[in-house]
């Protein structure tokens, strides 16, 4: 979500300006949650791990957020109510000494955050903590920025901007096809092995790439531009899969390995339009639940 705040705040769309402080909220709550729910061994807290610093920090944050209240700087409106932040704060406290007390006094080697909330008496403050993250969210608009969710709610007016997203989305297809492919020529006609492209269409995936993002070879960039497109003309019909299949089949593909060509080709164009297909219904369900909202809200404006 930071990464689209800078992304999309570079490209000038209005209401984006001066955001930078809602970018750094976002990517300190982020990088909360992110500690608080580690799952694997790879991202396990450790002694020299930055997370106890992460959530040292967010206890500070928490801490003069509320004096704030208590100085009548912010109304209570403007601050968590105090079950919520006396649930954070036990959160908090509790994550930093249970953790210290497993590596130290126990000898773990790391601690998983995510397993803790198993126990029925953690429940209440993971309730909380969703409670926290949903006002975040609505902060954002609802709007969400993950690898599988990059479709959501974009202008497709804004020509430049939906070639970087389309540029992102195709080194996330070729991320998934690759890890099946040990054909040399297949996984070069699939991705471009350098960590930073200097094209404009790949700035969102340099912002937001850490080293672990694929590049996608230019050439099936193209390919899926014009599948897109496709997809977007047809999007609103039941077969949309069918329509796009059949469209793409007029495009000229050219692929440098004959053998599995066909494999390949069709797996691309699998895994893209079941994407897309996917987070359109979610966007289009969004829409309705919204429209659903305020005809509620008007209903009730209308005696009968």
């Amino acid at each position: 979500m930071a990464c689209g705040i800078e992304f999309y705040r570079r490209k000038k769309i209005v209401g984006l300006g001066g955001s930078e402080e809602t970018q750094n909220f976002t990517l300190f709550l982020n990088n909360l949650f992110d500690t608080l729910n580690r799952r694997y061994a790879s991202e396990g807290i450790t002694k020299s791990s930055n997370d106890f610093k992460i959530l040292e920090n967010a206890e500070v944050w928490l801490n003069n957020w509320e004096q704030l209240l208590h100085d009548s700087k912010i109304s209570p409106n403007e601050f968590l109510t105090c079950s919520t932040a006396e649930g954070l704060r036990v959160t908090l406290r509790s994550s930093i000494e249970l953790c210290r007390y497993l590596l130290y006094d126990c000898g773990f080697n790391y601690v998983l955050t995510g397993k803790m909330n198993q126990n029925p008496l953690e429940t209440i403050r993971q309730q909380k903590l969703s409670n926290l993250k949903l006002k975040v969210d609505l902060l954002i608009d609802e709007d969400s920025w993950k690898a599988n969710d990059i479709f959501e709610d974009h202008n497709y007016n804004e020509a430049t901007a939906l070639n970087c997203i389309i540029y992102y989305a195709t080194g996330y297809v070729t991320k998934k096809i690759i890890k099946n492919t040990s054909c040399i020529l297949c996984l070069n006609a699939l991705k471009n092995n350098q960590k930073y492209v200097d094209i404009p269409e790949a700035e969102l995936a340099n912002l937001k790439s850490k080293g672990g993002l694929t590049h996608p070879n230019i050439h099936l960039f193209h390919f899926l531009t014009k599948v897109e497109e496709s997809f977007a003309t047809h999007c609103q019909h039941k077969n949309v899969f069918d329509l796009t299949v059949d469209d793409v089949l007029n495009f000229p593909i050219l692929f440098p390995c004959n053998e599995h060509k066909s494999q390949v080709v069709s797996s691309i164009l699998t895994n893209y339009l079941i994407m897309r297909m996917r987070h359109f219904a979610v966007q289009e369900n969004r829409k309705e639940k919204k429209n659903s909202r305020e005809k509620k809200k008007i209903a009730k404006l209308v005696s009968t």
